[in-house]
This record gives C-alpha cells, structure tokens and sequence, in this order.
C-alpha cells in the first residue's frame, strides 16, 4: 500500500519537527516540510502530495490563505488549515477557501490523524463524484490510501463484503473467515447504546457515529466510524471507515 504523502507549510522549525514526527510515527511519508509561501506553492505543484498542513500566518512572503488559495487553484490538492489563536477577519478569509479541515496549535497526534483521514475521505468522494460506473474505483482507492480500518458492507444484509488489511491487522481477523460475516457481530453486546450506534451507520446516506468493535480475540475497540453508502449496478453497499475514537 502506497503511503499517503504530506507536506508541511509551517515556518516554526520545532512546531513542523512535532508534526512530522507526529505524521511518521503514523505511517504518513512526509515529502518535505517549508516555511515560505512561494515555496508552498511551488513544492505541491512538484511533488503532488496527497494533502497540504498550512499554517494560516506565514511571516516571510504572504499568508498561507493566499498560498492555500493558488494550491487549491492550480492542483485541486486538499490543503488543511492549521491555526492558532486568529481574529474574526482571518478566519473568514480562511473560511473562503474552503479548506478540507482545520487544526488549532499546538497540533495532537489524535487529531491530525482523523482530521488527514476524513480530509482523504471527502477528497476521494468529491474526486469520483456520483457517477455509478466510479463507485468501485472510490473503494478501491479507499482501500489503497486509507491509513485506517475500512470495511465494505453489502447494504441488504449487512454482511461484510471486504476489509482493507489495516482493519484484519487491528483486529485479528483472517479475510476468509470475515468476509459474509454480519457487522452485528462485531458489535459491543454489552453495551445497547453502542449496537444501536452500529445500526444507525446504515439508516441514512452518510452517517458518523462513536461504535466498539470487537476483535478476533473479544477484545474491544473504540472508532468513530464513517458511512457512505453506494451503488453498484443494482446492489447497494456501505464502505465503514474506523477513524480513531474522540472519546
């Protein structure tokens, strides 16, 4: 699997090491890590990284807004904010851009990995958009550049279709014995709040909900797990992405 690549606009040398750091222990392949807008800008057209962090205040040649802007602009490149304290105007300006996410300083680790996660996520459906005859390459590319759990879920039983290889390494399980299994049975049955959670990933197009997954072992596991149902033909899935638990 192709690691998912990231550059680092951020002109504080100890702030970008704790992000890159952050980033590798994660498993993320950081191409580079510069502090200067024009070289923002030129880098991403070069190297074509999977997702931008850029610091919204840049202090040497221009804001990372504008530079955020002409990426945004020229690559189409997802670019996530990062911020610290920021007045009003700054932040609608910010806003304008639309980035794909936003993270305050000082950055933690559990926040830069899913705020990365669900930024690859939306890119990847706003890439293939609705068309039908896309669908199966936006879980294939799912599969390939998700750095967390996914599993395809067939939407009229709910029996599990495939798993990506991080969520059989998370939890134990061969694909062979996985696969035609119902999602109910990887649910918390201790806990009625958590298989209704469960549930309700399938009740509407998309849906995000806190679920426990139990493992091969018995073991469980706290998500915040991502639902999209698409279409294939006649027969409707729902791809699950298991972002690290907020709680």
């Amino acid at each position: 699997m192709d690691k998912t690549s990231i550059l680092i606009v951020e002109d504080e040398f100890l702030v970008a090491e704790d992000i890159r750091m952050y980033l590798e222990d994660s498993g993320y392949n950081v191409v580079g890590s510069v502090g200067r807008a024009d070289q923002a800008v030129q880098m991403t057209r070069d190297l074509r990284p999977s997702i931008v962090l850029m610091d919204v205040k840049l202090e040497e040649d221009g804001d990372g807004i504008s530079a955020a802007r002409r990426i945004l602009e020229s690559t189409g490149i997802p670019v996530i904010f990062l911020t610290a304290y920021a007045d009003r105007a700054t932040l609608e300006r910010a806003k304008q851009v639309r980035p794909a996410g936003y993270l305050t300083k000082p950055v933690k680790a559990e926040a830069l990995y899913s705020t990365i996660e669900i930024a690859l996520y939306n890119n990847a459906v706003k890439r293939h958009g609705e068309d039908r005859d896309d669908q199966w390459s936006l879980f294939r590319f799912l599969f390939s550049e998700s750095m967390s759990p996914v599993l395809i879920v067939d939407e009229h039983n709910r029996t599990v279709v495939d798993a990506n290889e991080i969520f059989l390494e998370e939890t134990g399980f061969e694909r062979a014995k996985l696969l035609g299994k119902s999602t109910l049975t990887l649910a918390d049955w201790n806990s009625r709040d958590h298989v209704n959670a469960l549930l309700a990933l399938f009740e509407q197009t998309e849906a995000e909900q806190e679920v426990n997954v139990r493992t091969v072992t018995g073991e469980l596991r706290a998500y915040r797990c991502a639902a999209r149902q698409m279409t294939l033909g006649k027969q409707r899935f729902r791809l699950l992405q298991f972002l690290e638990s907020a709680t």
